[in-house]
């Protein structure tokens, strides 16, 4: 059975991944796969969970910000502001990049800046939730 390789791209990192079986994600209609052979396309993932499934049945999961999917035949490249591994995430990090963003938030007069900083701080939460951040 062919796999597909899925790549992460983010401004700091890239990650590829080889022999997948499925990625499953969510975008605002609710869950959804793509399977080895799925037809061309790109679409907006909602930033959260992207669960990978390998051949060898292990299940990889992945925290995005922001994602756009791109799928080709046996090729799946997300592209995204920010990527963190659930297995490999630096709790300490993570607690100080939120409570320093929680210091400023009150501070920020751009509506965009607001907004992104807010974006980060919801994203961080969603991941305390699986990861026991607090």
């Amino acid at each position: 059975m062919k796999c597909l390789s899925v790549e992460f791209v983010t401004p700091d990192v890239s990650l590829e991944i080889k022999n997948v079986l499925s990625i499953t994600s969510y975008t605002v209609d609710g869950e959804f796969m793509v399977l080895p052979g799925h037809e061309n396309f790109i679409m907006e993932l909602c930033s959260g969970v992207v669960k990978l499934t390998l051949d060898t049945k292990e299940i990889k999961v992945f925290y995005v910000l922001n994602p756009i999917l791109k799928v080709t035949l046996y090729e799946c490249k997300i592209i995204a502001n920010q990527l963190i591994n659930a297995y490999d995430v630096n709790i300490g990090m993570l607690k100080a990049y939120k409570e320093g963003i929680e210091k400023i938030l009150h501070n920020i007069n751009d509506k965009m800046l607001l907004e992104i900083a807010e974006k980060q701080l919801n994203f961080i939460n969603n991941i305390k939730m699986h990861e026991n951040i607090s």
